[in-house]
């Protein structure tokens, strides 16, 4: 498929939609908004495909294909707490193993209730990991409930001598049917990025105490995506895609609003004092990894050969980023920085725009404001 052949018909598409009024109606607006952003859809991936080739298939492409023994990635984590969403399926399981691997104690989570899940999940987590100080906890979370997120907290909080040193938001839903929550989310955005911003929220004093009290930094990091880069703009008025659903334009901007929301709270981490030294926060592109997330997407499903052999990588290179944004001493300077391929990145400009940072800060803010007794990150004390 060529560049330009996607690049034509989105190009027009996106004149039609942003300058015809008379062409707005219910009828025509749903197949105009869903294929002008199925078409950005590729237009953004193709790229990164290439990329994924080039990592794959060249060696002196100079892309870093990370280690977990590499000098500057934390070799031993006993005595240390990290929560890790999604930990229990995918690319998360291989962050789970690393953190295990190295001793640490680990509270991932499933979104199945079912008792014998659980257990098959820990035996296959667990498989092959050397006896040590480690501990694995699998909990029950629903990132579409803000109830369940806040019942998971508790859980947290009731445990011993609770402490924490690294939350990281691994979890995720991409392009399913429309669903909105129970609470009026839709469900990309509850998932991807309202869920992880509440627990953030609950996490974070546990993060910083523990950091005061072990003179250890404490991270942050929240998978987002190159698909950030979807969302031309951002509709304010239906953030929660009423009125309009493209699963594309969705994903595109959960994830742009994940890396918003982390830039804004390092920035307000910064101006209170110590707390900015010692939690650092971080979102991530995991590349374009072989999991079921990705086999949603059309030219994976009509290539899968192709796809899985060339272009995608393993969950075990998926999991590198998130594992060097986590443990990397390269960062300790660094805070709400985007990470690709285990470097520093470069992330879209409407994403790095402060101005509408700061609205959906507020916005984010509002509404969850239920579920954090009106208070906010501005308003904390630490």
């Amino acid at each position: 498929m060529k560049v330009s052949s996607i690049l034509v018909p989105f190009l027009f598409l996106t004149i039609c939609y942003n300058n015809f009024e008379p062409i707005k109606s219910e009828f025509v607006i749903t197949p105009l908004f869903t294929t002008m952003y199925r078409y950005q859809f590729y237009a953004v991936v193709m790229p990164y495909m290439v990329r994924e080739y080039q990592r794959k298939n060249i060696p002196s492409s100079g892309i870093r294909k990370l280690k977990e023994t590499d000098p500057d990635i934390e070799p031993n984590l006993e005595g240390r707490t990290a929560i890790i969403t999604g930990g229990s399926r995918g690319l998360g399981v291989e962050v789970v193993r690393t953190f295990l691997r190295k001793g640490a104690h680990v509270i991932t989570t499933s979104s199945s209730n079912d008792k014998q899940v659980a257990e098959q999940r820990y035996a296959k987590i667990t498989k092959n990991i050397p006896p040590g100080k480690w501990k694995l906890d699998i909990w029950y979370l629903d990132l579409m409930s803000m109830e369940s997120v806040l019942e998971f907290v508790e859980r947290f909080k009731m445990q011993p001598n609770a402490s924490l040193n690294y939350f990281i938001g691994n979890a995720g839903v991409m392009f399913p049917k429309y669903r909105i929550s129970k609470d009026g989310f839709e469900s990309q955005q509850s998932i991807n990025y309202l869920g992880h911003a509440l627990m953030t929220f609950h996490l974070l004093p546990y993060l910083y105490e523990t950091s005061k009290q072990t003179n250890v930094q404490s991270r942050i990091v929240l998978t987002s995506s190159c698909l950030h880069h979807i969302p031309a703009r951002i509709r304010w008025h239906d953030l929660q895609s009423v009125q309009v659903y493209s699963p594309h334009y969705a994903y595109g901007l959960s994830k742009l609003s994940v890396i918003m929301f982390i830039n804004r709270l390092s920035r307000t981490l910064k101006s209170k004092g110590d707390i900015g030294q010692h939690v650092k926060a971080f979102t991530i592109h995991p590349g374009l990894v072989d999991t079921d997330l990705l086999n949603t997407i059309e030219i994976v499903q009509q290539y899968p050969q192709i796809a899985h052999q060339v272009a995608l990588r393993d969950v075990k290179e998926g999991a590198e980023t998130t594992i060097y944004a986590a443990l990397s001493n390269e960062l300790d300077r660094f805070s709400g920085r985007y990470l690709e391929d285990s470097q520093l990145a470069v992330s879209s400009r409407l994403s790095n725009n402060e101005d509408l940072q700061d609205r959906l800060w507020t916005v984010t803010a509002r509404l969850l404001s239920k579920w954090t007794d009106d208070e906010w990150f501005d308003n904390m004390e630490y």
